[in-house]
């Protein structure tokens, strides 16, 4: 059974249009069905539409779907490590940016194997834990790195209000069926003045490979919309990164050679609540308006994202070029480090 979404949930306008279309490329049930993406006329917040019904998802990250293979039991702490070394540098960039004492208490909402979480006790930060809906993972975060890791639904957990002084998300809002209620959810885990640290794959850079449109991720964020809930919520926005990555520097003007650019936003909890603005969201919603975009998704979103990113992107290829090495992620750790 699908679902089909009434509102936008940032701007609770309740007209679409179809942005593109793609053939499930994950999880067993759905192999092979049709998906939309839409795109809200009025703030150019991109979504699935139908998508499958929450029971379906909750299968999926219970591991009950046999696309969600359960392998977790073989992977060594080094391997499981080196899988995750990215998130090793989205740590010393947090540390370095959210202004929280060793001290801290710190939450990670869909912590997986529990990785990052690891990093930041490497960094000082013993006051740790997790929430994972999928048991294996949650168990071999706690049995090779010994973070305390609560098995379930983020929605369903009752932390007591101002429990944290900082809630992290790595690439987890874009897996929510309501972004805006797990917002809120997380708000009410934090203490006043908390600090709220989201990662996402970035819409403009998403493009690049259209494979990461599949039915897991509902939503497809910008900068601009993301922000925009947040700040809806009762958060300020302290710190917001965009980063462009590249596979590899020969031919970066083939989308091949690069991965998606993702999006990085540090907010402060402060209790107040902003309207919705419609000027800010302009300039997605001409984007996602363009006939191009609607017959050519990939190729139109390309030049656009190119045109963004030419700065940052010769910066890079000059930065790196000589040190580049056999390791495609590389040149992530130096601009991370540099930032």
């Amino acid at each position: 059974m699908s679902k089909r979404i009434t509102l936008c949930n940032n701007c609770v306008a309740r007209d679409f249009h179809t942005l593109l279309t793609f053939r499930g490329n994950e999880g067993y049930d759905f192999l092979g069905d049709s998906f939309d993406v839409v795109v809200c006329k009025r703030c150019g917040l991109c979504f699935l539409h139908p998508r499958p019904a929450a029971s379906a998802y909750a299968a999926y990250y219970s591991g009950g779907l046999g696309s969600r293979k359960k392998r977790n039991n073989t992977l060594s702490k080094e391997s499981i490590l080196d899988k995750k070394r990215y998130q090793e540098w989205y740590a010393d960039w947090v540390v370095r940016h959210w202004g929280l004492p060793k001290t801290a208490s710190v939450l990670e909402v869909g912590c997986g194997m529990g990785a990052f979480l690891y990093f930041l006790k490497e960094r000082g930060y013993e006051n740790v834990s997790g929430v994972e809906m999928g048991e294996e993972a949650a168990q071999k975060a706690q049995d090779v790195f010994g973070v305390p890791i609560t098995v379930g639904d983020f929605f369903s957990q009752a932390y007591s209000p101002g429990s944290y002084d900082a809630v992290v998300g790595i690439a987890l809002i874009e897996h929510m069926l309501d972004p805006r209620a797990a917002i809120k959810r997380m708000g009410e885990a934090l203490k006043p003045g908390g600090v709220l640290y989201l990662n996402t794959p970035d819409l403009y850079g998403m493009t690049f490979r259209k494979q990461f449109f599949k039915f897991v991720h509902t939503y497809y964020f910008t900068s601009v919309t993301l922000s925009s809930l947040l700040e809806q919520e009762g958060f300020e926005v302290e710190r917001m990164l965009s980063v462009p990555l590249l596979k590899r520097h020969s031919n970066i003007f083939f989308p091949e050679n690069c991965i998606p650019g993702e999006i990085h936003i540090i907010a402060k909890k402060t209790g107040i609540k902003k309207t919705f603005k419609k000027e800010k969201h302009q300039d997605i919603v001409r984007l996602c308006s363009s006939t191009k975009i609607k017959e050519l998704p990939y190729l139109a979103a390309n030049k656009l994202f190119l045109n963004k990113y030419a700065g940052p992107l010769r910066t890079l290829r000059a930065r790196f070029r000589d040190a580049y090495k056999k390791n495609p992620k590389s040149e992530m750790k130096e601009f991370f480090e540099t930032i």
